[in-house]
């Protein structure tokens, strides 16, 4: 009771130090009978910024990432999507129509396959079915294409180069200028600076009669619309010449002609020969291109019947090259030579000076003194003219002579003989066959004749007749009446 008494104590202490609590509690009575103040309990409320900052960041962060995965999960749907259309049929008939439009050949594409970074094709053939067409087939394998992740999800290709490993090109001669007319029609755009092609083999005319092998061929188009082939190293095969390593080479593509420079070595030697000029596309069009030797063996660039008479390099040269393009009998090959070594055979006047000279030198003269003579190779004969062979201590040659298709042999020349070679007996001797005398050398004419299979001229002749001045002369006679 005491208890009670002391609640309702605290209870109407509590009501007069808290008025509001007494207006908001509700007055109850106990079992007991006694009274009491019931009032409601309160929750304790408070605020925290920091806290409530912390949880808010916490979520967003939560749904950013939830986010991301889902955008990401899109993005690798339609990733897996876009690639599986690029290496679809579809697309490959795409790529096809567009090969097609720009080339102006029909094309087949062999094992395309793209990623984001590459393009690949294991192989890649064209055929020109139009008959105006230089280009009558061209078979690529193994190409490659790069140009990045930005290029593919653009859909507009570009890269430095479009890479083949190995290629075979026939090329035709035409009846008719190239005319070749694209569709227009691009559905995939693409562009690149260069197309290349590690080993390129080419040929030209129907019975190959031109080969390039194992060439690296480098095609590009430039600011002004340009198209250029190089090429670097390989090998050049020719109706009319010796087997030729490509060192290097431009070929700049114009709409009825192509302007080539081209420089070449010989297979089994050093040197270098340079070719420039024009090679028309057409049937019957002119081939014309300036030459230049240096270093280069003459067997190279003779017709064969001719080696026999003069052989050996030329040290410089320069002259031109022309024909008809399919009919190599039109040809015309002209080149001024200047040369450190030359030699001559076969000759007749060669075996007659090797027996009265005395001499092994003229058994097989060599010419190292600074030669020069030109050589004209025409459709039904080969010229040598201007000849000026020079050994200074023993012997120089003048004149010309040409060897004609049918093998019939015809020429002047000069053979002079130097004075201080001689001893006094021998100039008197000499004197009676080489009568010109301009204080340096002893000269005497010869003419040429004869075949290939047998030359002749009349050095040996003039022999004779000095040997003949009265019937009982011997020309052992001669020489001991001219020393007494």
């Amino acid at each position: 009771m005491m208890q009670n008494l002391k609640r309702g104590s605290d209870n109407k202490d509590i009501r007069s130090a808290n008025p509001d609590l007494a207006k908001d509690g509700v007055m109850v009575t106990r079992a007991d009978g006694s009274k009491a103040l019931k009032v409601k309990s309160r929750k304790r409320r408070s605020t925290q910024p920091k806290k409530e900052k912390e949880k808010k960041n916490t979520r967003n962060k939560v749904i950013l990432l939830c986010s991301s995965l889902f955008m990401l999960l899109l993005a690798g749907i339609a990733f897996v999507i876009t690639l599986s259309y690029y290496n679809g049929n579809k697309f490959s008939e795409k790529v096809v129509t567009t090969i097609e439009s720009k080339s102006g050949a029909e094309v087949k594409v062999g094992g395309l396959a793209l990623s984001p970074a590459k393009a690949s094709m294991k192989q890649l053939t064209f055929d020109w079915v139009s008959p105006n067409s230089v280009i009558d087939s061209l078979k690529l394998d193994s190409l490659d294409a790069g140009y990045g992740i930005f290029s593919f999800i653009g859909g507009s290709w570009s890269g430095p180069e479009v890479l083949a490993d190995s290629g075979e090109m026939k090329l035709y001669m035409l009846d008719a200028p190239d005319q070749i007319s694209p569709s227009g029609e691009t559905p995939v755009e693409f562009s690149f600076d260069t197309y290349k092609c590690n080993k390129l083999t080419a040929t030209i005319g129907e019975q190959n009669d031109w080969l390039v092998t194992n060439t690296q061929a480098n095609f590009s188009i430039d600011a002004n619309g340009g198209k250029q082939v190089y090429l670097y190293g390989g090998e050049l095969k020719a109706p009319l010449f010796e087997d030729h390593k490509i060192k290097s080479g431009v070929i700049e593509i114009k709409q009825t002609y192509a302007d080539l420079s081209l420089v070449l070595q010989p297979e089994n030697g050093d040197g270098t020969i340079s070719l420039a000029g024009e090679v028309g596309y057409r049937n019957a069009s002119k081939i014309s291109l300036v030459t230049k030797f240096s270093n280069v063996a003459m067997s190279g660039w003779v017709d064969l019947k001719t080696k026999r008479f003069m052989h050996g390099e030329i040290t410089k040269g320069e002259g031109f090259f022309k024909m008809k393009l399919g009919d190599i009998e039109s040809k015309e090959i002209l080149t001024h030579v200047e040369s450190d070594k030359i030699g001559v055979s076969t000759f007749a006047f060669v075996e007659t000076l090797s027996l009265e000279m005395k001499d092994s030198f003229y058994s097989r003269p060599s010419f190292t003194s600074g030669s020069k003579f030109s050589m004209n190779w025409l459709k039904d004969k080969v010229v040598f003219s201007d000849i000026k062979l020079v050994e200074t201590s023993q012997m120089e040659l003048k004149g010309s002579f040409e060897v004609h298709k049918s093998g019939d042999i015809k020429g002047e020349m000069k053979i002079g003989i130097p004075i201080v070679s001689l001893s006094p007996l021998e100039v008197r001797r000499l004197k009676k066959i080489f009568k010109e005398d301009d204080g340096d050398l002893l000269w005497t004419d010869i003419t040429i004749g004869g075949t290939l299979a047998s030359p002749t001229d009349d050095l040996s002749d003039q022999f004779a007749r000095a040997k003949r001045r009265s019937p009982a002369d011997t020309f052992d006679q001669l020489n001991q009446e001219l020393s007494d």
